[in-house]
């Protein structure tokens, strides 16, 4: 049975740290303060989930190509398997509504697909397809848990007044 669809009133957007390299450098975006623990962006208080998130431009900055995004762990050692993180540019700031993103009928790419072992303090995600970001639009990153336990890895994360997160869980599938 599912257990209901979980929308926050303060929603969270999870502090994540961008890695784009470039021809003579290699250059780190880190987005949020990072001061509240969530499972987003696996969302693991389900055995299997989806969260949608958007980072603004303006946090983003210019034009790069991002390989690898990292998540800040608090609660490691955690192994999850059977990731799948995609990911989309969009003027969007902010979403309309909360229903699921259907990112293979929607124009997202795959960028990961795998198991992660997180351990407690930053942790690198290389992207299997790097992101060509322009600079001009906003990124999301949608993400889908199919590991199948609950209680998994926790993030620090952001407050966010704004419908720039949405996520769904449930137990069954």
């Amino acid at each position: 049975l599912m257990k209901g669809f979980l929308r926050f009133t303060l929603l969270l957007s999870v502090s994540i740290l961008f890695s784009a390299s470039t021809i003579f450098a290699q250059n780190y975006v880190e987005i949020g303060a990072g001061n509240t623990p969530n499972s987003m962006p696996i969302y693991s208080s389900w055995n299997y989930s989806w969260s949608s998130l958007i980072y603004n431009q303006v946090d983003l900055g210019s034009a790069k190509t991002i390989t690898k995004i990292a998540l800040n762990c608090v609660n490691g050692p955690k192994t999850v398997t059977n990731q799948k993180v995609y990911a989309k540019l969009t003027s969007n700031a902010t979403f309309a509504n909360a229903n699921y993103e259907d990112p293979l009928n929607s124009g997202y790419t795959l960028i990961f697909q795998g198991n992660l072992s997180f351990v407690n303090g930053w942790n690198d995600i290389e992207l299997s397809t790097p992101i060509a970001y322009d600079g001009v639009q906003n990124l999301i990153i949608h993400w889908e848990n199919r590991w199948g336990v609950s209680y998994g890895p926790q993030f620090q994360s952001t407050a966010s007044v704004i419908n720039n997160n949405k996520n769904c869980g449930n137990d069954a599938s």
